[in-house]
Parts: C-alpha cells; structure tokens; sequence
C-alpha cells in the first residue's frame, strides 16, 4: 500500500483543526456560542471598523492594553501622630569661643552622664492627591545625673570643669520641616514616592558644673545652635489586602544653605515599619523602626562656632487618621 503523502497528512491536520475550533460548552458575553477563541480566555473588545470613532489615544490604549484593577487616589488629608521610643542614641557636642577651641565632647552619654535612652512626640499632617504638601515636628530632650570628669572640660570659652570634678549634662533637638511629595508611580496595592522640602533644626547644649576649690562651686553654660537646609528622600508603600501597608521612607542631606552660617550639615532619615487599618482609609494604628543622624557645623563668625550630632534608632508606634 502507497505510504500517504506529505501534503496529505497537512490536509488532514487543517481539517481537523476546523473542525475543533468552536469551543465545546463555551459561550459569548452575549449567551451564544464562542467562536475560534480558546476556553478560559475572555473575549477580545472588537476594534471600530473606523478609527475615528476612537475619541481619543487614551481610548486606543485601552483597547490594546490589559489594565488591572484602577486605584482609588490617595486620602486628601492623612494625619500622622504618636511618640517616638529611641533606646540608643549617641551625642557630641564642641563649643569655641575667642580662638579658643573647645574640648570635644564625643560621648555624652558615656563621660558626662547623659541619658541613652529618650522618648520624643511627633506629628506629620499632608494634604493632597497624588501631589502632596505638608509638615512635621519632632522634638526630644534628655538630661542627665551629676558625673565625674576624668578630663578638663572647656565649653564655649569657659573653664568648665576639672578632673574629678561633677558635670550634669542636658541636650535637646528639635526639628521641624515643610515637604512636598509626588506619586509618579502607583496602583492599588502599591506606592513609589519622591519626596523634597526643607528642614530646621535647633541644637541646645546646657552642661552645669560642681567645681570643688573654685569660685563659683556651681557653674552653668548654655550653647545654642540653629539649621535650616534642603532635603531629598523617597518613600514605598506595599498593601497586599486593604487592613494592612508596609511602608518604607528615607530623607536626607549633605549640605546646607550658607545664608544661616553653616559650613556643613548632614542629616538622614530612615523609617521602615507597617500599619493595620482597623477601619480601612479612615482609622490605622502602626510600629515603626527609625534611625536618625544629625551632624552640623557652624560658621556664624570668627568668634564662636559650634558643632554638634546625633545619631539615634528606636521604634515609633503611630496612629494614623485619614480623610
């Protein structure tokens, strides 16, 4: 018997492939059978004979393109607040005064008795779309208890201590800052934002002194130094289901505006934490870890600079109220 040829088996394969072609048990948004679409797949939009009829490119984008679901825009008013818990924080401080350089005190903590440890509030209130303006405030002081000194200490000019002697050290900052954020990028489990504004920041040193021999015995100095600088950051936010977003934000700087007497400035902002809606979009209660560096140094004029830091990690827990 004649083998069957090439073009024969070809035949026979278009036929059946014909044959098979409408769907068994398939059905058209319209309740008839499907034609020449496999099962599982939804119909394809059918595409004017005319383009005209397109109103617009937006319209032909959505013909070719498979959209997810849209996301609802962002709450226009999103209110954050809570205290902040910093259980490490490191400071230093140096005050010269007259040419006269100030001892370097990089360890506050550790050899002028200040406390490590510290609880700050904080408040951020954004208002907008996908286009943001807001503030936010944050303000910590810690003191310390009476510490004897293994080494002299000269703060701003002043002979403050001896070795042997008792100093009580005391350290505040306060920052403030306006911002603009923008979302050029998000759907409705995600958010990639950029982030700009400027920043203030206000440094207070106070250390008092028990001096045995001299006169006075009590001695008090104070020191205050002020920063105001451009910031940049960035910021993700996942929701995998609407009662949960895990969120991530970094801020920073490295330099600073001269019109404030500054030779150099560092700042940096990290925060990583998540947020449980307890009534979606409007009601969230959230943990946050944080880590924050401070550093700037003073130019004001030739007779008195200053230069202080702080570096410092802890856990926020936050209420949030959105609008």
């Amino acid at each position: 018997m004649r083998a069957p040829s090439l073009r024969g088996w070809a035949g026979a394969l278009a036929l059946l492939v014909l044959l098979g072609a409408p769907g068994h048990g398939q059905e058209r948004a319209d309740g008839g059978p499907a034609q020449g679409r496999p099962e599982g797949f939804p119909q394809r939009p059918e595409l004017p004979d005319d383009l005209g009829e397109l109103d617009s490119f937006e319209e032909f984008e959505r013909w070719i393109t498979l959209r997810d679901e849209a996301a609802s825009p962002p709450p226009l008013l999103r209110l954050q607040l809570g205290p902040v818990f910093w259980v490490d924080i490191q400071s230093e401080i140096r005050a010269d005064r007259r040419g006269l350089r100030g001892t370097p005190l990089r360890e506050l903590e550790r050899r002028q008795g200040l406390i490590a440890s510290g609880v700050s509030p904080w408040v951020e209130l954004s208002i907008g779309r996908d286009i943001r303006g807001g503030a936010d405030v944050l303000h910590l002081v810690r003191e310390g208890k009476l510490y004897h000194q293994d080494e002299p200490v000269l703060f701003d000019g002043v002979d403050l201590a001896r070795p042997g002697d008792l100093v009580r050290s005391r350290f505040e900052l306060f920052t403030a800052s306006g911002f603009v954020e923008w979302d050029p990028l998000y759907g409705r489990t995600y958010r990639f934002g950029l982030l700009g504004g400027a920043r203030y920041f206000r440094f207070q040193g106070a250390f008092e002194a028990v001096r045995r021999g001299l006169d006075p015995a009590t001695l008090t100095v104070r020191r205050r130094g002020e920063l105001i600088s451009p910031f940049f950051g960035g910021f993700v936010e996942l929701t995998p289901f609407e009662y949960l977003t895990v969120s991530s934000r970094v801020q920073f700087m490295n330099w600073s505006w001269k019109d404030v007497g500054l030779k150099s400035a560092r700042y940096l902002e990290f925060r990583l934490g998540a947020t449980i809606h307890i009534i979606p979009e409007v009601l969230g209660f959230g943990a946050e870890f944080r880590y924050l560096v401070v550093r700037a140094e003073s130019s004001r004029d030739a007779d008195r600079q200053l230069e202080a830091g702080t570096a410092a990690s802890g856990v926020a827990l936050t209420v949030t109220l959105t609008f």
